[in-house]
C-alpha cells in the first residue's frame, strides 16, 4: 500500500512538474522574444530618430497672424481675433503616424518635409491634428517607443510656432507601446510647451476632450472648437452629457435665446456611422475629394450625432483615420468631413504619385455657420 501511494504521488509531482515547465516556457519564451526583438531595434530606433531630429532642427518659425491666446473663467482656452475681426482660419492635417525608426526614417522625414510645405503654404491661425500624430506599431513602424515619437511630433509644431490642437487617433497609444493612452496624455500636457493648446485630464472617459473658444476682438464669444476622444471606436454617453452641457454653458454665456445656439465644428479621429449613412442615401452629394475605400466608422449604436442635432450648434464634424477617403458631404444640414493624409507609413503601397496626400484649409466666419473648405494636396505644391 505504501509502495502504491509513493508510485502515485511521485506520477503526481512529475505531471505537476511537467505542467509547471510547460507554463514557465508558454510565459518566458514570449518575454525572452519580446526583450531579444527589443534589444535588437533599440539601435536602429535611435539611429532612426536622430535622422528625423536632424531634419526637425532645421524647421523654421512660419509666418502667421498672433492672435491673443488665454483661458476664461473656468480654465477653457480662448482665441481672441484681432482688430480686424478677420476670418479665422484653421489648417486641420492626419494621421502623420510619425514612426522614428531607422527602418522609416527616408518616409519619417518625407512627413516632416511635407507638412511643413502644407503649413508654410496655409499660414493658418490655428493647425488641428485630428488624431494618430505617432505610430507606435512594431509590425509596421518598428518602433513601440511612442515617447520619442511623440517628442518628435511635438517639436515640430513648436518650432513653427503656430498655435496647434489635436485629438487621440486609434494608434498613438498601442498595445505594446511606451506610454499607455493616459501616459501619453499627460507627456503631451506638459507645460513647457509654448503652442500646444491640448488639455487632457477630464473627467469623463477618453483623453483629450475638451474646448477652444474663439472670441471676437470685443470679447465676445463668436464660435466654439469641441475636441473628442473617438477612442476605440467609441463616444461614451458621459461624453455626449459633456457635449450637450458644454452648449448649454456657453449659450448661457454669449446670452442666446432659446431655441438658438452657439455654432460650433467638431474635431474628432475615426468616423461616426453617419458619414456611411450620407454615402449610402446619396454619395453623388460629395462637396469635395473623393470615397476610395470602405469607411471604418465609429460604432454604430453610438447616441453622439443624435446629440449634434438635437443642440443644434455644430455645423461642421471634422475626421481623419481612412486615408483614402477625402470627401465632405452635407447630412441633415451638418457638414461631415474627412482630411487628407500625411502618412508615409501606413498605407505602404498606396500613395504613388501622393495624389491623395496634403491637408485642408477650414476657414470659419465670425459668429456663424458660414464655412469654406479648401484641400491642400502635395502635387499641386509642388507645381507651384
Amino acid at each position: 500500500m505504501n509502495t502504491m501511494s509513493n508510485t502515485n504521488v511521485l506520477q503526481k509531482n512529475e505531471k505537476f512538474n511537467v505542467f509547471k515547465s510547460t507554463a514557465a516556457k508558454a510565459i518566458i519564451i514570449p518575454i525572452l522574444a519580446i526583450c531579444i526583438i527589443f534589444a535588437f531595434f533599440t539601435p536602429f530606433v535611435i539611429s532612426g530618430s536622430t535622422s528625423v531630429f536632424s531634419v526637425i532642427d532645421n524647421i523654421q518659425p512660419i509666418p502667421h497672424r498672433n492672435l491673443e491666446i488665454g483661458k476664461d473663467a473656468k480654465g477653457i482656452t480662448t482665441i481672441t481675433n484681432d482688430e480686424t475681426n478677420a476670418d479665422f482660419v484653421i489648417l486641420q492635417l492626419s494621421d502623420l503616424h510619425l514612426s522614428c525608426s531607422y527602418f522609416t526614417k527616408s518616409r519619417d522625414i518625407q512627413t516632416v518635409q511635407s507638412l511643413v510645405k502644407v503649413v508654410d503654404n496655409a499660414r493658418p491661425d490655428l493647425i488641428v491634428i485630428t488624431g494618430d500624430m505617432v505610430f507606435p506599431f512594431i509590425y509596421r513602424s518598428y518602433c513601440t517607443d511612442n515617447e520619442t515619437q511623440s517628442r518628435a511630433f511635438l517639436s515640430i509644431f513648436e518650432k513653427m510656432t503656430i498655435p496647434y490642437a489635436f485629438v487621440f487617433g486609434n494608434h498613438d497609444a498601442e498595445s505594446l507601446s511606451k506610454l499607455n493612452k493616459k501616459e501619453l496624455s499627460d507627456y503631451f500636457s506638459n507645460p513647457k510647451l509654448k503652442y500646444s493648446l491640448y488639455k487632457g485630464g477630464k473627467d469623463i472617459s477618453g483623453e483629450g476632450n475638451y474646448i477652444i473658444k474663439l472670441l471676437n476682438n470685443n470679447g465676445t464669444l463668436s464660435q466654439a472648437l469641441f475636441f473628442i476622444d473617438s477612442s476605440e471606436r467609441d463616444i461614451q454617453q458621459d461624453q455626449i452629457d459633456w457635449y450637450k452641457e458644454s452648449i448649454y454653458s456657453l449659450n448661457n454665456e454669449a446670452g442666446i435665446a432659446y431655441g438658438e445656439a452657439i455654432p460650433s465644428v467638431v474635431f474628432m479621429h475615426i468616423p461616426l456611422y453617419e458619414y456611411q449613412l450620407a454615402i449610402d442615401n446619396d454619395s453623388e452629394k460629395i462637396l469635395y475629394g473623393v470615397c476610395t475605400e470602405s469607411i471604418s466608422t465609429i460604432n454604430p449604436q453610438c447616441k453622439f450625432f443624435e446629440a449634434v442635432k438635437e443642440m443644434r450648434s455644430t455645423f461642421a464634424i471634422f475626421c481623419g483615420h481612412d486615408h483614402r477617403n477625402t470627401f465632405g458631404i452635407l447630412y441633415q444640414d451638418v457638414l461631415l468631413s474627412f482630411c487628407p493624409t500625411l502618412d508615409y507609413n501606413a498605407y505602404l503601397q498606396f500613395f504613388e504619385g501622393e495624389e491623395l496626400m496634403g491637408g485642408q484649409i477650414i476657414t470659419l466666419k465670425p459668429q456663424s455657420d458660414e464655412i469654406d473648405i479648401l484641400q491642400i494636396y502635395l502635387p499641386d505644391l509642388e507645381n507651384n
